[in-house]
């Protein structure tokens, strides 16, 4: 069995982001499917391509803070290429430039409980 490559754990949640992708005017709302403290998967029948920057805004459960910081499309599952039976599309972002107060307030969320969340911001 291969090791594990992350080097975070991960929650499985339902949290609404907001998307813009640098340099345009486009913003996108979709939902973050998991959350760990360097990043986030995102379901999006329509994913940016590897290597995109974007800035992101959400809002974790229970906290009167939004979380805004930039991000890096780091992979993806793209409509095109998904096989039968397989997952939604998405892409999986790592977070950048994210302070240490918000990295510290997603630590706290991920261990404060093993169920998962449902939440919009």
């Amino acid at each position: 069995m291969g090791r594990e490559k992350r080097k975070y754990f991960r929650k499985y949640c339902k949290i609404t982001v907001t998307m813009k992708r640098n340099g345009t005017k486009e913003v996108v709302t979709d939902g973050i499917r998991n959350i760990s403290e360097g990043g986030i998967f995102v379901n999006t029948y329509n994913p940016l391509p590897v290597g995109s920057e974007i800035d992101l805004e959400f809002k974790i459960p229970e906290i009167d803070r939004v979380t805004k910081c930039r991000g890096s499309v780091m992979w993806g599952y793209y409509p095109d290429l998904l096989k039968d039976g397989m997952d939604l599309p998405g892409i999986g972002i790592e977070m950048l430039d994210i302070s240490p107060m918000d990295v510290g307030v997603i630590s706290d969320f991920i261990v404060s409980s093993k169920e998962e969340c449902h939440i919009a911001v």
